[in-house]
This record gives C-alpha cells, sequence and structure tokens, in this order.
C-alpha cells in the first residue's frame, strides 16, 4: 500500500468517525421541543438561535432546488456514461474504475438518505402538508455537495485540458459552496442539520479520493515517466 493510499484511507476515517460524533451529537446534545411538531431538536439553543437570524425564504429554497435539479443532471451523466460502457463492453468489470467507484458512493449516499428518513434524528423547522419530516442531516445539502465534489474529482482525472479541468472544478467547489448558503436562508433546515450534511457530503467525497486510489491506480510509461491512465 502506498503512502498516498494510506493517507486517503486515514482521511476517510476520519471524516466517518466525525459523522459519527456528529450524529451522536444531534441525537442527545442540548434537546430542545423547538420543531414545530413540539419533538425535540437537537443543538436546539444553536438551531433556534440561526434560525432567528436566516429565517424562511422562499426564494432561497426554489433556488437551491435549482441546484438539485443540477446535481441529477451530473449524476445521470456518469449513470449514463457507465451504462453505455457497459452495453459496449459486455463486461461490468470492463467499465472505467472511475464510474463504477462513483457508482458505490452513490448507492452509498441513497443508503444515508434512506437511513434518515426511516430514523430521523432531528425534525425539520416547518411541516410538510401538516406533517413533520426529517431534517437530520440536510438531504439536499448532502447529496447535491457530494455529487459536486467527486465529480469535480472525476474533472481532475479524466479531463486532459488542465484549463477547462480547472474551470469546471471551481465552477463544481462554487456551486457546492452557493447551495449550502441558499440552504441556510431556505429555512428548509436547522442550522446544524445542513452543517451535518456538509460533513457527510465531505466523508462521501474523501471516499470516492479513497476508492480511486485503491483501485484506479495510475501507471507510468517506463520510457516518458508520464501517467497513461
Amino acid at each position: 500500500m502506498t503512502q498516498k493510499q494510506m493517507k486517503n484511507i486515514i482521511k476517510t476515517l476520519i471524516w466517518m468517525i466525525a459523522c459519527v460524533l456528529f450524529t451522536i451529537f444531534a441525537m442527545t446534545f442540548d434537546k430542545k421541543p423547538i420543531a414545530p411538531d413540539g419533538s425535540p431538536v437537537g443543538f436546539g439553543s444553536i438551531n433556534d438561535f440561526f434560525f432567528s437570524i436566516f429565517g424562511a425564504h422562499k426564494v432561497a429554497d426554489v433556488i437551491s432546488d435549482i441546484f438539485s435539479v443540477l446535481s441529477i443532471a451530473v449524476a445521470l451523466f456518469f449513470t449514463i456514461l457507465g451504462l453505455i460502457q457497459l452495453i459496449k463492453r459486455k463486461n461490468i468489470f470492463k467499465v472505467d474504475m472511475t464510474v463504477i467507484c462513483m457508482g458505490i458512493v452513490y448507492a452509498i449516499t441513497i443508503a444515508l438518505y434512506i437511513l434518515f428518513i426511516l430514523c430521523p434524528v432531528n425534525m425539520a423547522p416547518y411541516l410538510e402538508d401538516g406533517e413533520a419530516t426529517a431534517s437530520f442531516p440536510s438531504s439536499h445539502t448532502m447529496t447535491i455537495v457530494a455529487i459536486f465534489l467527486t465529480a469535480a474529482t472525476w474533472v481532475g482525472r479524466k479531463v486532459k485540458n488542465a484549463r477547462s479541468a480547472e474551470i469546471i472544478t471551481y465552477v463544481l467547489y462554487g456551486s457546492s459552496a452557493v447551495l449550502v448558503i441558499f440552504r441556510l436562508f431556505s429555512g428548509a433546515h436547522w442550522f446544524t442539520d445542513i452543517i451535518g450534511g456538509v460533513i457527510y457530503a465531505f466523508m462521501l467525497s474523501s471516499l470516492y479520493s479513497t476508492l480511486l486510489s485503491l483501485f484506479c491506480v495510475k501507471k507510468k510509461n517506463p520510457k516518458t515517466g508520464r501517467s497513461v491512465k
């Protein structure tokens, strides 16, 4: 195992531990009945304070939904790319490993989304059709930021034109930051639920980088010393 692989594994483990610890704190620390249905919310004082500052703005919610559509388009791109390769090569093991690793991360993201829907930690600061909905971690934040960050990593490996790769990467990073800001002002989640979404997204992005370092090792041309894959 190379030093880079070990560093990636350790980094991912640290993010995983951060996810677990933050979730435990969200379940136990400073629980206050501030949700619309009267249920207790973790980090109650902090969330109540920031909600009074950011409030709830429909425009911000609509704009964050636009980012959701964009992230779905990005995910569809990689899904279609993988399906095309599978159909042409007729063997899943011949599909580009960067795409397979992306699919693994997407599957884990969906599993986490379902898990927190079935086992809610905090209820959202609003009622949807008169019913309370799960809020931790912010599903928009977790999924969209994870999709954008993993896409940025893929671009850095696959787009040969350095300038184009740099521009696309900055756009993806910037979009992630803007999405988080609009999500804060949307009032759809508590402050710490959005922070939790960011932490989970970084964990998923780190996991993708780790999978790439383990299964997509770049080979070097013995004559030129440059990577050929």
